[in-house]
């Protein structure tokens, strides 16, 4: 999940990249490193809340003055176009955030606003007032703040709470009794879908694959039943692929244009060439490279394998390393 934030920022060219984890997460820090480049990791020892673990990242970010925002792997669902929406208001202000209006705003931190629709506070829903309860336009977590306020936000921060976390929500607070200007932007509240159950995920891995077959049929990919389909979040497919129904693109996959991917074939760590034919009911590995107008048919798995221009694997068979 956290590599579909890294994804969505991706649009606004970041100088720094900044993971925090704790420190036995060694495989989400492998992950990360083998997917982004350039990503510098922070361990954050101990659980103190958001605002610890953002002032956990001190050193890596001191002396950068550019707009800092803070995202959250646990909302894999947020675009690309709402952190350019973001990224333009962080040019008008010191602390941005951005805010949604909830159907159902029970449990969520309110987003309070001057009449000049500034934000003065972040509410959390059992410390709120009746009248505050009233306020639909809540919190998605997502804070961004000039590097030029940035440490003196963070040192304002203080645990004193039922929790005794430090919590990045405060930020909001002080920067406007200061006199910083604070903004917010809204999305849909689509996009700020939390993930915190095996049903919230299964929720959002929903969310994600409509989102990925309809990108693929705008580029031009021909997929013959659509909700059958499923992709990775980094699969590649070209223009005019057809993608027959039950399909599943396992991570590292790329098609290129012309290749027919038949019904009930799994792919994952893979290169089709052009015009290559897949299944059905075939399956390639890591490793595998298909050149153009090569054929793996019926019940074939290929492993680690090239397969020469032209060159047909047509049934029953397995082809290794």
């Amino acid at each position: 999940m956290v590599l579909h934030a890294f994804d969505a920022i991706d649009a606004l060219a970041p100088v720094k990249k900044v993971l925090v984890v704790a420190p036995d997460m060694e495989k989400v820090t492998k992950t990360v490193q083998s997917e982004v480049s350039d990503v510098e990791v922070v361990i954050q020892h101990e659980a103190l809340g958001t605002g610890h673990a953002v002032a956990c990242t001190r050193e890596a970010m001191a002396g950068f003055n550019g707009n800092i925002i803070v995202l959250y792997s646990d909302t894999p669902l947020m675009t690309a176009q709402t952190f350019q929406k973001f990224d333009e208001l962080m040019q008008t202000c010191d602390v941005g955030v951005i805010g949604f209006n909830a159907k159902d705003p029970a449990g969520y931190g309110r987003l309070l606003q001057n009449n000049e629709a500034n934000v003065i506070a972040i509410r959390e829903h059992k410390e709120a007032s009746a009248q505050e309860l009233e306020v639909t336009f809540c919190n998605s977590g997502v804070i961004g703040m000039s590097g030029r306020h940035f440490s003196a936000l963070l040192d304002k921060l203080s645990n004193d709470n039922e929790k005794g976390e430090y919590y990045l929500t405060d930020v909001i607070e002080y920067a406007a009794a200061s006199g910083l200007k604070v903004a917010a932007i809204e999305c849909d509240e689509g996009e700020v879908q939390g993930v915190n159950s095996q049903q919230q995920l299964s929720f959002a891995e929903a969310v994600f694959q409509s989102r990925a077959r309809a990108a693929a049929m705008a580029n031009g990919v021909n997929l013959v039943a659509p909700p059958t389909v499923y992709f990775s979040y980094d699969t590649v497919i070209e223009a005019d692929v057809v993608i027959e129904p039950n399909v599943v693109f396992g991570p590292c996959v790329h098609v290129m244009s012309g290749a027919i991917i038949r019904a009930f074939s799994h792919i994952e760590g893979a290169f089709v060439g052009p015009g290559a034919i897949v299944g059905p009911y075939a399956r390639l590995r890591p490793g595998t490279r298909l050149s153009s107008n090569s054929k793996v048919g019926n019940f074939v798995e290929i492993k680690n394998a090239d397969i020469a221009q032209g060159a047909k694997v047509n049934h029953l068979s397995y082809v290794g390393d």
